[in-house]
């Protein structure tokens, strides 16, 4: 199941064989304390596609929008 912050309609592209959902985020630090610490107990696992410069940080975001990749693009500053 996959669920995204992308636009709407990068998640609308979604095959049919792939269920999903989008939402819209919003700060909320109770929320990410309870996300950290299941990320600590190993309850959670993201999944990492690439980690990639901000030089690179276009084509990352171009092949997100196409639906390319496994996992989580990070771009590091």
């Amino acid at each position: 199941r996959i669920f995204t912050t992308a636009a709407p309609e990068i998640a609308a592209q979604l095959s049919e064989t792939r269920r999903g959902g989008w939402f819209r985020m919003r700060s909320d630090g109770a929320q990410l304390a309870e996300i950290t610490g299941k990320i600590a107990a190993g309850e959670l696992t993201v999944v990492l596609d690439e980690v990639v410069t901000v030089e690179q940080a276009s084509d990352a975001i171009e092949r997100n929008k196409q639906g390319h990749g496994a996992g989580k693009s990070v771009i590091r500053f």
